[in-house]
């Protein structure tokens, strides 16, 4: 008996192992094909890409755009776009045309009636004007106050940058009230860029 089944399982097995390579078998041409397939579909997609875009080529537009008219917001894009560009090329030859190559005349304007008084001390603002062209750097003023008693107090700035045609403020610190003395402000020097 015990022979029986030993032969009964060699047979079931030998059974197993042929349907396991005819199942394989039969898989293998399917993948094979699917493959094959799927190798057609590549070259049949990147011709078709390839076709798109000679048909685009030839037709002188892409394949998605629309072949109508434009809309009115693709129009307001396009004004909008344009002026800003005409904006900008014009504030540029703007400056081309008006920019001068003078150098930097600095200009001092002490503000007497914009004085006032913080404690024991006065405080008298200052314009520094640039009427020049060119950029002056580290620009330095001295603003000297002459008290009715002949005693003179002078105050120091600096302004780090003051650009062709431009201005900038600052402020004097005196003992005595720069209203009731007389007044002397004038550049010191400056640096060239």
């Amino acid at each position: 008996m015990a022979t029986q089944i030993r032969v009964a399982e060699a047979t079931t097995s030998a059974s197993l192992t042929a349907g396991r390579k005819q199942t394989q078998e039969r898989a293998t041409p399917q993948k094979q094909r699917a493959s094959t397939r799927a190798g057609r579909d590549d070259t049949d997609q990147s011709d078709g890409r390839s076709q798109d875009s000679q048909q685009a080529q030839r037709s002188g537009k892409p394949r998605d755009a629309s072949s109508g008219p434009r809309s009115t917001a693709e129009w307001i894009t396009l004004l909008i776009s344009s002026l800003i560009v005409l904006g900008l090329i014009g504030v540029t030859t703007y400056f081309y045309a008006t920019g001068s190559d003078a150098p930097a005349m600095v200009e001092v304007e002490p503000r007497l009636s914009e004085t006032y008084q913080a404690g024991h001390r006065f405080y008298l603002p200052v314009t520094v004007r640039n009427s020049g062209g060119l950029t002056g750097e580290d620009v330095r003023v001295q603003v000297t106050l002459t008290g009715q008693d002949g005693r003179q107090e002078t105050a120091n700035l600096m302004v780090q940058f003051l650009a062709g045609g431009g201005s900038s403020r600052a402020v004097a610190v005196f003992g005595n009230d720069p209203r009731t003395g007389q007044v002397e402000a004038g550049a010191v020097s400056y640096l060239e860029p």
